[in-house]
């Protein structure tokens, strides 16, 4: 037991203890492929030799995962109606499809919580449709039901990466009484799914039953768009794969949406020559635009940004990358390269005036991005050039494409937190009030839609709370309190965009421990560390991860002076850690820098080695079971 005698001690074991102010109140599987652009071959594709690429159909894409079931599923009863109803229901298809384009098209919204099942009830009411002798499937019967799949595959791939970013979600969050009646599980599932019934459907033409549904070429695009959207590790290879089989179709030829389709798988692989592949497939794009035989292949501005998009991932893995040493000029090289794009086709729609060419809001939005990620000063003033510009072009042609909206801004909020620049706080404040005044000024024009308006969201008011963290401001602690205070508040008056992720208590606690004042200050904001995490404790569907618990010592290390009191309180954030299993390196390399070193020892002698050292990497599975 840790006897806590001092009142500094004994106080800061009550914030430990009790609700603080911020507490809630109420694909294939397939071998490497390698597929390259050829100029000057017939159907622009050469193809290595390989059998399984070959043999399309004898390829994983037709044989469902373990975890997958037969095309012909049962209604589960209580979501879709018994035949009898569905008869009385609807009198022809056009009504079924408006049904299912409506289902469809919530899967992946705020609104849909359970996309599987959304998929699963669109896919019962297509069965029911072939089992009826009433009405006939026709073609958007079957593509409707492609696209709702195509969708669940980008829901699940976000709710997975948005998991591992902010760890929101837990298995036991899942709500079982909500398991679909077709078992999909993965991206990868709900893609190779929307592939199956492709191909199943190419397979069934002499079926007079489904003379009406032949697929067609929307239906290869939302099989391609699954793929795209799934970011599994294959998608490139199996959207070329469907992109090929079109090209070799008797009756069906790919148009643009095709090719942007394996533009955005490549945008998302992790192979080292993704950019290269992405230039390559636009030449081409352009090659066969020049072709009337082939015309119906352009590249459009959505084909560029999806590069431009890429050339920003590419800067922001120059700028962090990943443990090693930065490299600042290759990331900025990066941004100049997605702002050329943004010139280039600035100069063709100006030169022809085709719209289809015109920068919108996202190519300017993208470019703004890829300086954000080079955490440079020099990028971000290029970036406020970028919003100044779009501004003028809006105001001066009311053109709706070029309006910024609230990405926008977040971008560049985003870049000034990067910079470290002393004027950071200030304009990130600066911007974040002029998007609350705008967006204010929709709602009072009626206009909500979140794709267009200027809300702010997590992102953007954490993007604020990073830029006051690594200011020398020496109450930064309380400004990050207050912002997470603003979002904790908009978020239980209804605005779910606004509520508060990992990163945004993290960026507040590490607000807290990079405070640098006198010792007032310093224990003021050590007290603010210690609520944040009480909050998260608290906090309904949320739980506290290893990044909290490594910066909540940083704080003790640097805003306590040394001495017993910092040892104690440092060994009760060590046994909540423990405690929660989220123990990881970074916090015990601060308890280091806390604890004096007998101390240190005495508390973690089942890591030393024999010899008097302490080795992290003896540490107890028990310690770090639960880390991401």
């Amino acid at each position: 037991m840790i006897a806590f005698t001092t009142p500094t001690a004994r106080r800061l074991l009550c914030v430990m203890m009790a609700a603080s102010a911020l507490s809630s109140s109420n694909a294939f599987l397939s071998p490497s492929v390698t597929t390259v652009i050829d100029r000057n071959s017939n159907n622009g594709f050469v193809v290595a030799k390989n059998k399984m690429l070959n043999n399309f159909e004898k390829s994983s894409v037709y044989r469902p995962s373990c975890s997958m079931v037969s095309m012909k599923t049962a209604s589960d009863g209580a979501s879709v109606a018994s035949q009898e109803e569905f008869n009385k229901r609807y009198n022809n298809i056009q009504e079924v499809n408006i049904d299912l384009d409506r289902m469809a098209q919530r899967i992946g919204t705020a609104s849909e919580k359970y996309p599987v099942q959304a998929a699963a009830q669109c896919q019962d009411l297509y069965e029911q449709v072939l089992s009826s002798s009433k009405l006939d499937a026709d073609v958007v019967t079957f593509n409707t039901v492609l696209k709702a799949w195509s969708r669940v595959a980008g829901a699940i791939a976000d709710t997975h990466m948005n998991h591992n970013n902010n760890n929101n979600n837990s298995p036991s969050d899942i709500d079982f009484a909500h398991m679909p009646s077709i078992p999909i599980y993965t991206a990868r599932d709900a893609a190779e799914y929307a592939t199956k019934m492709l191909m199943d459907a190419e397979q069934s033409e002499e079926n007079d039953k489904n003379k009406n549904i032949l697929p067609d070429r929307t239906s290869y695009n939302a099989a391609i768009d699954a793929w795209a959207k799934s970011r599994c590790k294959d998608s490139p290879d199996a959207a070329e794969r469907l992109l090929k089989k079109m090209l070799d179709h008797e009756r069906i030829k790919p148009d643009t949406l095709s090719y942007n389709g394996v533009l955005d798988a490549w945008a998302y692989s992790k192979s080292p020559d993704y950019i290269d592949r992405l230039h390559k497939i636009f030449s081409h794009m352009e090659t066969l635009h020049e072709n009337p035989e082939t015309r119906l292949v352009k590249p459009t501005i959505r084909t560029v940004n999806t590069i431009i998009n890429a050339h920003a991932k590419r800067a922001g893995d120059y700028s962090n990358n990943y443990g090693k040493e930065a490299d600042p000029q290759r990331a900025m090289e990066e941004a100049t390269k997605a702002h050329n794009w943004l010139t280039k086709m600035q100069k063709k729609y100006e030169d022809t005036r085709d719209e289809d060419y015109m920068p919108d809001v996202m190519t300017y939005t993208s470019v703004l991005d890829a300086y954000a990620r080079c955490g440079q000063y020099q990028g971000t003033m290029k970036a406020e050039a970028l919003l100044t510009d779009l501004k003028k072009k809006y105001d001066k042609t009311g053109n709706s494409k070029l309006q910024p909206n609230f990405r926008t801004y977040t971008s560049l909020i985003v870049a000034w937190s990067k910079t470290r620049h002393p004027d950071a706080p200030k304009r990130a404040e600066e911007i974040l009030v002029e998007m609350t005044r705008l967006y204010e000024e929709q709602v009072s024009r009626g206009i909500r839609n979140n794709e267009e308006t200027f809300k702010p969201n997590c992102r953007t008011y954490t993007g604020v709370i990073q830029c006051w963290a690594r200011s020398r401001d020496p109450n930064k602690a309380q400004r990050a309190l207050k912002l997470l205070k603003t979002m904790k508040d908009k978020y239980k008056a209804g605005d779910y965009d606004a509520r508060p992720n990992h990163i945004a208590y993290n960026s507040a606690m590490d607000a807290c421990s990079r405070v640098k004042a006198d010792s007032a200050k310093q224990m003021e904001a050590l007290k603010i560390a210690f609520a944040i995490l009480k909050s998260v404790e608290l906090e309904k569907n949320m739980r506290t991860t290893g990044v909290m618990y490594a910066t909540l010592m940083r704080a003790v290390a640097s805003l306590m002076p040394p001495g017993n009191e910092r040892s104690d309180i440092s060994k009760a954030v060590f046994d909540k850690a423990v405690a929660a299993g989220m123990v990881d390196y970074g916090l015990l390399k601060f308890m280091r820098q806390a604890m004096d070193n007998e101390r240190l020892h005495e508390v973690l002698d089942v890591l030393e080695d024999g010899r008097g050292n302490i080795d992290f990497n003896r540490m107890p599975s028990a310690w770090r079971k639960n880390l991401k």
